[in-house]
């Protein structure tokens, strides 16, 4: 798995070195989402990389206006010797029909199998694809797993922008271009919002930190983990690679506080980890589980291949630990009309011995045939 580095020009190439990166990336203002350096800077810092021994792209993920479209492809064009990350489908689809081939940034939305296919057949000149953080585990390893030999890339570390507008918001209102949003609604948290010559971002106060993952990633087949330097602390950047090996722990020393967002469970789902029947137990014969309560029934959905039927012995689990047994001694469909066995995936109503909640697993009852 290579190293990509987001950085600005003024990042010293000894860091670079040191953390032996394969790539970095450069933004470019009035090109790139988050802001960069004017385009004659950010083409002569990108001439000096390109005597190192990474590769150079640049960072043209805005969203194009019509009105700005002429202007972003002379930039683009200006560009021509390296590697565009756009973001905007109508300059992914010019750039594809000039068989120019391109980094596509699908971080914002995206987030599902069959989406992210769609755009790996429209554009055939995508030469990498820049996945959205918010995926999870369960679902992004998988992905990967079936893109081998395609490049592919995702936010190893760095800040979460949670909102990306291409107009000038904080200039029509009058405001500084960087701002620390706080407000009651909030709590603590204090987001920074910033205008750049192509928009305005905001970014959240926490870091999207994967980099403990980083062995499974690459076992997963991602191609590309990116670092942002942008905004990092350098006297602590020398320890990302000791970071990515998993021999030293970020959250003991970086200042800004580190998450690993939606990739593995997050603590304020911890509480519905402690609801009843939130994971089948093992060994039980799953028959039905609970989707709605009324006063003396139980909406349930059958899971059973051979269905609900009448008579059949029930148990299940209370809010307080204690089990619960019974039987459907009568049994209705959705309609409310009274029958002896309703098939599976269906919904049906039985009588309710206790209040059980809403997503309580019903098993069939030890001791007796199904």
């Amino acid at each position: 798995m290579k190293l990509s580095a987001h950085i600005d020009p003024s990042t010293p190439l000894s860091l670079l070195q040191e953390l032996k990166v394969d790539e970095v990336i450069l933004g470019v203002d009035g090109l790139s989402a988050e802001g960069g350096a004017p385009l004659e800077e950010a083409l002569s810092t990108a001439s000096k990389h390109q005597e190192q021994p990474w590769s150079v792209s640049i960072a043209a993920d805005r969203l194009v206006e019509q009105r700005h479209f002429d202007s972003v492809l002379q930039a683009a064009k200006a560009c021509q010797n390296y590697t565009l990350r756009v973001r905007d489908i109508g300059l992914a689809r010019h750039l594809n029909a000039l068989g120019r081939s391109f980094h596509l940034n699908l971080e914002s939305g995206h987030a599902n199998r069959i989406g992210i296919e769609a755009w790996k057949e429209v554009f055939p000149m995508a030469q990498r694809f820049v996945f959205n953080h918010q995926m999870s585990r369960q679902n992004l390893l998988p992905l990967l797993q079936s893109w081998h030999g395609t490049e592919t890339e995702l936010l190893g570390l760095g800040s979460i922008v949670m909102y990306y507008s291409p107009r000038p918001l904080l200039s029509w209102a009058g405001a500084p271009k960087t701002s620390v949003l706080q407000s009651e609604e909030m709590g603590a948290t204090r987001p920074l919002l910033q205008e750049h010559g192509a928009g305005v971002t905001l970014s959240y106060d926490k870091w999207l930190n994967l980099l403990p993952h980083a062995g499974e990633l690459e076992e997963a087949g991602l191609t590309h983990l990116r670092i942002d330097l942008r905004r990092a602390p350098l006297d602590l950047a020398p320890l990302l690679r000791p970071a990515l090996r998993g021999e030293v722990d970020l959250r003991e020393h970086w200042p800004t506080p580190l998450l690993h967002g939606f990739y593995g469970a997050n603590r304020s789902d911890s509480i519905f980890s402690k609801l009843v029947g939130r994971r089948p137990e093992e060994g039980k014969v799953l028959l039905a589980e609970v989707v709605d309560r009324r006063e003396t029934r139980l909406l349930v959905r059958v899971h059973h291949p051979e269905g609900l039927a009448e008579d059949c012995p029930l148990c299940a689990t209370d809010g307080k630990g204690r089990e619960i047994r019974w039987s459907t001694r009568r049994l209705w469909d959705v309609g409310g009309e009274a029958c002896e066995r309703v098939p599976a995936e269906s919904l049906a109503l039985i009588e309710r011995p206790k209040n059980l909640a809403v997503g309580t697993y019903l098993y069939h009852a030890p001791n007796s045939g199904p």
